[in-house]
């Protein structure tokens, strides 16, 4: 028997090996492959956003440091009175509450000399102002960290400070007009007594209201500030009840020209601020 010789090389005889290997797990694969594709739809789905635009938003700067840092600051004076001047700090609470103990304690005089009453009457101008300033932004409906907002509780402060300066005024001149200067002091004690103590309520209310920021809190701090104007005023009523040569209606008249005129000169300020801001 006559034996075919095949001329190829061994190196052609292993190529030609592995192409039609390669062939035939190449086209097996696609058979499976093509046999394991699926008849049914995929839950699968591409996205279906819609693209507006391409560019990068730019994210709102925000500026919210000088909030903590302003609170901090009132509760290192609320430490630094508790730890300096805390007899004089009671005889104050002792006052706010009782009527024998508040004309006790005016009749230590200089009532604008004592120097407890500067740092208790600074926390009260910034806690009234954040108020203020939180009312605000709920109002426009604007970030409280918002970039520019330190400028607008500045400009808040600034008008509250001035309010304190010219009621302070009114009070002194209008005292020979209805010959009443034995009342300054008394008037002034009962400002600066209620002045400290809303600021420290005030404070503690802030914490939560500052770093929560619901429109329940800023309106909830909004009424207890008007309760401790009314109490205050009443408390001047009541000082002018304990003249026997004081009408009832000077007494109200004068009141008027202390509290109601200041608050609406205030109050009329603050919201041409708010409109032109």
């Amino acid at each position: 028997m006559g034996i075919n010789i095949i001329n190829y090389g061994l190196i052609n005889d292993s190529l030609q090996s592995v192409t039609d290997t390669n062939t035939f797990y190449n086209d097996s694969t696609h058979q499976l492959l093509k046999h394991k594709q699926p008849t049914t739809k995929s839950l699968f789905t591409s996205h279906e956003l819609n693209f507006k635009t391409f560019s990068p938003n730019p994210i709102p700067a925000k500026n919210k440091d000088w909030i903590s840092f302003t609170l901090l600051g009132c509760f290192a004076l609320f430490v630094f009175i508790k730890l300096f001047y805390k007899a004089e700090f009671l005889k104050i609470s002792k006052s706010f509450y009782s009527k024998k103990i508040f004309f006790q304690y005016s009749r230590e005089g200089q009532i604008l000399r004592k120097q407890i009453f500067y740092p208790l009457i600074l926390i009260y101008i910034i806690t009234t102002s954040f108020v203020v300033f939180q009312y605000y932004c709920i109002y426009t409906n604007t970030d409280i960290s918002r970039p520019d907002s330190f400028i607008i509780f500045k400009n808040i402060f600034f008008l509250i400070f001035l309010y304190l300066i010219f009621k302070i005024l009114i009070i002194k001149t209008l005292s020979p007009i209805f010959k009443i200067k034995n009342k300054n002091n008394l008037l002034i004690l009962n400002l600066f007594i209620f002045k400290s103590f809303t600021g420290i309520i005030l404070f503690f209310l802030l914490i939560f209201s500052t770093f929560l920021f619901t429109k329940f809190l800023v309106i909830f701090n909004l009424i207890i500030l008007g309760i401790m104007f009314i109490i205050k005023a009443y408390r001047n009523f009541l000082i002018g009840l304990s003249f026997n040569n004081y009408s009832v209606l000077y007494n109200i008249l004068y009141l008027c020209s202390i509290e109601i005129l200041p608050l609406l000169l205030l109050v009329k300020i603050i919201i041409n601020y708010l409109i032109i801001i």
